[in-house]
């Protein structure tokens, strides 16, 4: 049997409401504890979100800080970067401004700052998502 159940989403804490099924073998104590980190949907698609393109753009600025540590400076790879940072920031500028409901701030200086030093990735992500 079914059973409706409410939560507050852990993030915006606003209500909802989830199905539970009672052939699962969960106690009660245990759903509890399992309804304090449910969360809504569009506060569960902006953090997974966020968490993987962070995770991609700190890989992007780590290969990207070897390469320009060699001796020689090769175009191609600075371009091939600068397109991979683009995308990454793009979405990221994009998942943030729907979420809160704002418009998504330009991100080309972003892109360039990293391109110049990948070590400001977090100042980067911090004015890209607050």
């Amino acid at each position: 049997m079914k059973h409706k159940l409410q939560y507050f989403c852990k993030f915006c804490r606003k209500p909802g409401e989830v199905e539970y099924d009672d052939s699962n073998p969960l106690s009660e104590e245990q759903v509890a504890t399992w309804l304090k980190f449910v969360a809504c949907d569009s506060c569960a698609v902006y953090y997974r979100t966020t968490r993987d393109m962070t995770r991609r753009l700190y890989a992007v600025c780590n290969d990207w800080f070897g390469v320009i540590n060699t001796p020689h400076d090769d175009l191609d790879a600075r371009n091939a970067v600068r397109n991979k940072l683009n995308k990454i920031l793009t979405r990221l500028a994009d998942a943030a401004a729907k979420f809160k409901h704002v418009q998504a701030p330009e991100t080309a200086s972003h892109v360039e700052t990293l391109v110049d030093n990948p070590r400001k990735a977090g100042i980067v992500l911090h004015q890209l998502l607050n």
